[in-house]
């Protein structure tokens, strides 16, 4: 039964209608028929005979005052309108009790048919032509629409399948009543239950989102989404961009604006054909510039505009950054950002909208409410910077490079003035977006000359310090470490930051980690290949590695202590052999000092004044009651396989004679400096082929009894030096085994190494004996082998 609510609300309209008397005298009847039926329906059951006659009547009368062809009257739709708001009651009876059929929404879409419900005819209404003078009239059949399908999937089926979307972004794209037209598309469209569908009407699989998609569910893209999203016109292609133009007349609908946005642009998720046709083809790279530009064209509102809307309401942050996630979903359309720095910068500070928050706690929740559309953006970042196109528009002078300096130096400038931060607290100082910044700065540098021009002055160089020093974000951290790394290459980069307290920064990322953090180890092997790269052919920096660490001045504890306790603890492969490579290269590096080449060395400069020969010396585990030393870290490069870089090939695997024993021919050319040049860290070799029940010494048989009958060919290192891998490449070139010479050399030597007596010991020097006598070298000297060649 009707409640008397109901009822009341039922004698209301008839009441109302009754009131308002057609202008048009041909009309009449159809007025007392709607009114009389109203006033006399059975309210009890919706679907009863006199309810159908009545809303029967009343959509004809609503029709015919509604015809073009008669006077216009807006009254009754202004009538109908504002019982939809203040009677919910009548929303669901001005549509259809059940879902109508695909014959029935295409009968309705024929010319002349009657409609079926009074939401129809308001369909209708937006349907014709614009006409400027029946303003109040479309305004009222837009309220009619948003009130009736809000909530009403049966309703919105109206709307859907009779072209009420793509009628609804026609007045969007003539700029009409934006106030009504997108709260009416977001009634419509939002949570819709029928799912889009292809060509031939099957629906579309779940949507493959690019980050951060949901937690909870895979998203679906639903039919109302679908036609939104492919709507387009003559003038703009997407309908994502179209909508985003429409933010300076959304006034408050901000909100709804944005979510019709990220709507939109799901379409571009779901398949190819669902763009416009010069976006719609990934498979062909070669593209024109006219195209280029108009891929350019079609995202550039969307940036643009989304990132006013997040300037004016910060909390539509995350809807703005979905949408562009999704456009960015297309190769085309991240390659068309690369084109456009104001674009890139645009889109790094779209997840950094301005804090509004009084309370701190919630400031906190609603910054890491974005961290996942953060790290998206942090990832395209890294594609797009990676390219030939942003290498060419980031050169050093460039407005994107002059931002990114600019807020480095403001991160700078922040945490020095409060040097507060720590592990445990967010850093809320300088919100920005930080890592991308590093990102595009490292990425920037692609060529000598401007690592060189960063490097003057040392202004970068002490901007990275800040950030090691402060900074404990890991996104922040690793491209901090690669920016550095660049620097390095060049010496004005060594320079600058041996220049500034920044080494001693670096122990911090060496700190335990778990196996499973893939983002922090990568971190731990940059910054060990970054000391390699900043002592790399200067003796004189060698004694930076025995700075103190700064991160925990309590352990006392040095740069290459803190390595050394790392290459203890951490249980990845490739980081134990770049500290392999690092020690390698600090003996390199040495032997650069006593032989030096022209340009390499440096005038002194602030540091540690240690002499470089006592600090190998100390290149040893910081625990008194462990014995390892560099002369294991190089051991690990041949006890242990190597291992492949990342999207190699395994079809492709390596055999013997290319990457694996160019590694090897590596390690033993490291064991052989160790053992030319520091006469005093011999039973460090010792000790390093006795231990893990004598590995590395069984390597060192097996090869010289593989190679018992082979005769060295080519030159000899001259005086103290032997075969340098790093000078090798191509191993058929040299027509030997690369490690040949640099294991004569070190059996040379370790032959005349006087060790203490003990069972490991003798056995060590038992098998290098043997291993001597294999290879021919039982009684020679090193002055013997400098003799032959």
């Amino acid at each position: 039964m009707a409640t008397s609510n109901e009822q009341e609300a039922c004698l209301r309209l008839a009441k109302a209608l009754s009131e308002q008397p057609p202008d048009n005298a041909q009309l009449l009847d159809h007025h007392s028929a709607a009114v009389s039926k109203l006033r006399t329906a059975d309210l009890g059951q919706a679907t009863s005979a006199d309810m159908v006659d009545a809303l029967r009547d009343l959509t004809m009368y609503f029709y015919a005052t509604t015809d073009e062809a008669s006077p216009y009257s807006p009254k009754l739709t202004l009538l109908l309108a504002d019982i939809t708001r203040e009677e919910p009651f009548w929303r669901l009876l001005f549509g259809l009790p059940v879902r109508p059929s695909p014959d029935t929404n295409l009968r309705q879409l024929s010319s002349g048919a009657e409609p079926d419900c009074i939401l129809e005819v308001a369909r209708r209404i937006i349907n014709r032509s614009y006409d400027p003078s029946k303003g109040d009239e479309e305004q009222a059949a837009l309220r009619l629409i948003a009130n009736c399908c809000a909530d009403n999937n049966i309703n919105r089926s109206i709307i859907v399948h009779r072209g009420g979307v793509e009628s609804l972004m026609a007045m969007v794209a003539r700029g009409e009543m934006y106030d009504l037209t997108l709260p009416t598309l977001y009634n419509v469209c939002v949570d819709y239950d029928e799912p889009a569908v292809d060509s031939e009407g099957r629906p579309l699989p779940p949507l493959d989102p690019m980050q951060p998609g949901t937690d909870q569910s895979v998203p679906t893209l639903n039919l109302a989404e679908q036609k939104l999203g492919m709507y387009h016109d003559s003038v703009t292609e997407c309908s994502f961009a179209m909508l985003s133009t429409a933010r300076s007349e959304a006034g408050m609908h901000l909100s709804a604006l944005a979510d019709l946005i990220e709507m939109a642009s799901r379409v571009v998720l779901s398949a190819k054909h669902y763009l416009p046709t010069s976006a719609s083809n990934d498979n062909h790279p070669e593209q024109t510039s006219k195209q280029a530009v108009d891929f350019t064209s079609l995202i550039q509102p969307l940036i643009l505009e989304g990132s006013e809307i997040i300037n004016e309401e910060p909390e539509l942050c995350a809807p703005i950054c979905q949408a562009v996630l999704n456009i960015l979903s297309r190769r085309k359309f991240r390659d068309a950002i690369a084109t456009n720095d104001d674009l890139i910068w645009r889109l790094i500070n779209l997840p950094y909208p301005p804090q509004n928050h009084s309370d701190e706690d919630d400031e906190k929740e609603f910054v890491e409410s974005l961290a996942q559309y953060r790290k998206a953006i942090l990832k395209i970042v890294y594609e797009i910077s990676a390219s030939d196109t942003y290498s060419a528009i980031s050169g050093p002078n460039s407005t994107l490079l002059n931002r990114c300096m600019a807020l480095l130096k403001g991160y700078s400038r922040d945490h020095l003035s409060h040097p507060d931060s720590s592990e445990d607290e967010p850093d809320f100082l300088h919100p920005g977006p930080l890592a991308s910044v590093c990102v595009l700065v490292a990425n920037s540098i692609t060529a000598t000359d401007r690592a060189v021009h960063y490097a003057t002055g040392i202004v970068l160089a002490s901007y990275l310090s800040t950030i090691v020093e402060c900074s404990f974000d890991p996104d922040v951290l690793l491209p901090a470490v690669d920016i550095a790394t660049r620097l390095a290459l060049c010496n004005e980069g060594q320079n600058a930051l041996h220049m500034v307290p920044f080494i001693g920064h670096l122990p911090k990322n060496f700190k335990p980690t778990s196996g499973t953090n893939a983002l922090a180890i990568d971190i731990q092997r940059a910054t060990v290949d970054l000391l390699r790269l900043l002592i790399k052919g200067r003796p004189t920096l060698l004694s930076d590695l025995s700075t103190p660490a700064l991160d925990d001045p309590g352990e006392d504890q040095t740069v290459m202590a803190s390595v050394l306790s790392l290459f203890e603890t951490t249980n990845d492969v490739r980081t134990i052999i770049d500290i392999g490579r690092l020690s390698i290269e600090m003996l390199r590096t040495y032997f650069c000092g006593i032989r030096p080449r022209p340009g390499a060395q440096w005038e002194a400069g602030p540091g540690n004044p240690m002499n470089e020969h006592d600090f190998l010396l100390q290149c040893r585990s910081p625990d008194p009651n462990n014995t390892l030393t560099i002369a294991d870290t190089i051991a690990y490069m041949i006890t242990q396989p190597q291992v492949q870089s990342q999207g190699h090939d395994p079809s492709s695997a390596p055999t013997p004679g290319t990457g694996t024993v160019q590694a090897e021919a590596e390690a033993w050319f490291g064991l052989a400096l160790l053992s030319t040049l520091l006469a005093d860290a011999r039973p460090w070799i010792i000790n390093a082929l006795a231990r893990n029940e004598n590995q590395l010494l069984v390597h060192l048989r097996q090869f010289a009894h593989e190679n018992s009958s082979k005769k060295a060919e080519g030159p000899s290192a001259k005086g103290e030096t032997n075969t340098d891998p790093e000078t090798t490449h191509d191993l058929s070139s040299v027509g030997r085994d690369p490690r040949y010479e640099n294991i004569k050399v070190l059996i040379v030597r370790m032959m005349q190494t006087q060790v203490s007596d003990t069972n490991s010991t003798d056995a060590v020097s038992a098998g290098i004996r043997a291993a001597a006598a294999e290879m021919g070298l039982d009684g020679i000297s090193i002055d013997d082998l400098r003799s032959k060649h």
